[in-house]
């Protein structure tokens, strides 16, 4: 999620730093804050907020060309290419402002590197990631983690063929793969039980299985 105005940076900063949240006095800590974008993206994605120091407290600092250029070729060391927001939020009578980098859940193509090497988010730390867990992030990113599961934003339950999938539904109580009861349920948590949406995103996989 993009975040573009002042009261979504309060709300973001009352949180503190987490797992999915992580404050860095000015771009003078660049690198530190791409190692946790890293991070962030080998997990469900976070926010690195540049001007915040580690308090909470909203100081900002001057954004120039060279600032711009400097992360942009950051993000360009991320690998494989992943989408991250960039934000610069103004703060009042201040020729300062709050640099915001941002990125949601790219999980199907995770393990992601920074600079070559990679790294995981545990609560608020920041550290390498072990060659274990990464082998097994390149594993699914071969396996489970594929188009299919990835979410699709132009797809709405309404494109789906309800019928399929209820045929589906009686087929799998038929079968007894799953209980009588869900035949009454709705759709939207049918869906999940198919692993078709999460978070109320539909994947690929919900039109292929579907149609």
């Amino acid at each position: 999620m993009k975040i573009d105005n002042f009261e979504k940076l309060n709300e973001l900063i009352v949180k503190a730093e987490s797992g999915t949240v992580e404050f860095k006095e000015t771009t003078g800590q660049l690198e530190r804050g791409m190692e946790t974008m890293c991070a962030f993206l080998n997990g469900r994605g976070g926010t690195v907020l540049f001007g915040v120091n580690d308090d909470g407290k909203i100081i900002g600092q001057e954004v120039s060309d060279k600032t711009k250029r400097d992360i942009a070729e950051a993000i360009r060391r991320i690998e494989p290419f992943a989408t991250i927001y960039i934000s610069y939020i103004g703060i009042h009578d201040t020729d300062k402002c709050v640099i915001i980098l941002s990125s949601e859940d790219q999980r199907y193509m995770r393990p992601f590197t920074y600079k070559g090497r990679a790294y995981q988010r545990i609560e608020s730390v920041t550290s390498t990631m072990t060659q274990e867990i990464y082998n097994q992030l390149l594993m699914q990113r071969g396996g489970k983690y594929t188009w299919e599961s990835m979410t699709n934003p132009d797809i709405e339950i309404s494109d789906l063929d309800e019928q399929a999938i209820m045929g589906a539904v009686r087929k799998g109580i038929m079968c007894g793969r799953l209980p009588e009861t869900t035949i009454r349920e709705d759709l939207p948590t049918i869906l999940e039980k198919f692993n078709l949406l999460r978070d109320g995103k539909l994947n690929n996989a919900s039109m292929v299985r579907t149609s």
